[in-house]
């Protein structure tokens, strides 16, 4: 009886394992030293059917990387905004410093 039980645990967790989308890709980010007045990157990535935004925080003069996973694959435009203001704070319409 508890085998079965250890057993069915193993797979409801194995179940819950996301699965890669091959049609989906990852953008590696890499800053050497972030500008004196910018706290917050927004990276956006379009392709011909959709468009995908992701935030990044940055500290004033350290460097940063960070992986954007689900990013479109293939023919993109990758557009890169810098702000002085935290991410949590941006809404679509934050203009860029």
């Amino acid at each position: 009886m508890r085998r079965s039980i250890v057993v069915m645990g193993a797979l409801a967790l194995g179940a819950c394992q996301p699965v890669p989308d091959a049609n989906l890709g990852v953008i590696q980010l890499a800053v050497a030293s972030a500008p004196p007045t910018v706290a917050c990157l927004r990276v956006t990535v379009t392709d011909a059917a959709i468009t995908v935004t992701r935030t990044v925080t940055v500290t004033p003069g350290s460097a940063t990387t960070a992986t954007l996973a689900a990013m479109p694959i293939g023919t993109v435009t990758v557009t890169g905004e810098a702000f002085e203001a935290a991410c949590a704070l941006l809404t679509t319409t934050s203009m860029a410093s």
